[in-house]
C-alpha cells in the first residue's frame, strides 16, 4: 500500500529539530499511530522533496538512519518499504551462518546475551551455497549498522562482501587471505585439531589406522592439515575420506568425524 507523503510525514522550518531527524520522528509517529504498517510502502525520495523543499540529502539520511534500525527496507529500483513497526531498536544487526547445528546456537545465544537490550538481529543461512550467499548479501546492503557473515569455505567471497560499507562488516568462524582487511573472529583449525589429537594420544595408540571424515564443503581445510600433521609426527597410518555411508568400520580403525551431529 502506497501511503501519501502529506498524511505521515511534517516538517517545520523553526522548529530547531534537524530535518532529517523531523522525517524519521514523522514516520515512527506515524507507526505508533498504525497510519504505517509493515510492508507498506513509504513515499519517493523525490515526492519527499518537492513536498516539503527538502535536498535529496537530507531525506537521505533520514531513510539511511530508519534502515540501519531495522525500521524500513530498500528494493532497488522500486522504493522503502516498513520492515517492522517495533521503532525502540536503536541499531539492527544483519547476520549470516552456513548451517543452524549446536555450535552456531552457542554463538547466536552469546551474541544475544552480550548485545545492548535495543539491536535487533535478523539471522540468516547460507547452507553453502554460492548464489544464496550472494542474493542474502545483496538484499541486505544498506539495510543494517552491522554485518556479521560466516563465509564457511565459499567461493569468490570477497567481490561479494565488498558490496557492503567496509566499516561495518565483521568476519566469524574461518577466514581467509582475501578477507584480512576485516574485522575478524575465528579458529585456528590446524592447530586446535592437532592439539586435540595430541592429548587424547594416549588412547589412539591402541588403533592402527585414524580415518578423518571431512567435507571441503562445510569444513576448514585446516583441519585437513592439523590431522597430517599429528599423522606424520607420531607415525599414524591414516587416511582422508568425505563421506563414511559407504564405508564397513573394520577392527583397529578410528573415524574422526567434526560434525556436531
Amino acid at each position: 500500500m502506497y501511503i501519501c507523503s502529506m498524511k505521515i510525514i511534517t516538517v517545520e522550518d523553526k522548529k530547531g529539530i534537524p530535518k532529517y531527524k523531523q522525517i524519521v520522528q514523522s514516520i515512527e509517529n506515524s507507526i505508533e499511530k498504525g497510519l504505517l504498517k509493515k510492508d507498506d510502502k513509504l513515499p519517493s525520495i523525490n515526492k519527499i522533496c518537492s513536498s516539503f523543499s527538502l535536498s535529496r540529502d537530507t531525506v537521505f539520511s533520514a531513510f539511511n538512519e530508519l534502515r540501519v534500525r531495522g525500521i524500513i527496507y530498500s528494493i532497488p529500483g522500486k522504493g522503502n518499504y516498513i520492515k517492522s513497526v517495533d521503532t525502540n531498536f536503536a541499531q539492527s544487526i544483519f547476520l549470516l551462518f552456513d548451517e543452524l547445528n549446536s555450535f552456531k546456537e552457542d554463538l547466536y545465544n552469546s551474541l544475544l546475551i552480550n548485545l545492548e537490550q535495543n539491536t535487533k538481529v535478523d539471522i540468516y543461512f547460507h547452507h553453502f551455497n554460492n548464489e544464496v550467499f550472494e542474493n542474502l548479501i545483496a538484499n541486505s546492503n544498506g539495510n543494517y549498522s552491522s554485518y556479521i557473515i560466516m563465509p564457511a569455505n565459499l567461493n569468490n567471497t570477497k567481490a561479494i562482501i565488498d558490496q557492503l560499507p567496509s566499516d561495518k562488516v565483521y568476519i566469524l568462524d574461518q577466514i581467509n587471505s582475501e578477507l584480512d582487511a576485516y574485522p575478524a573472529i575465528y579458529q585456528n583449525f590446524r592447530s586446535d585439531i592437532y592439539n586435540a589429537l595430541k592429548t587424547g594420544d594416549y588412547l589412539l595408540k591402541k588403533y592402527s589406522k585414524l580415518i578423518l571424515v571431512i567435507s571441503n564443503i562445510k569444513q576448514h581445510m585446516g583441519m585437513l592439515y592439523g590431522f597430517e600433521d599429528f599423522c606424520a609426527e607420531y607415525s599414524f597410518d591414516h587416511e582422508v575420506i568425505e563421506y563414511f555411508n559407504t564405508r564397513e568400520a573394520k577392527k583397529g580403525e578410528v573415524y574422526i568425524i567434526p560434525e556436531d551431529r
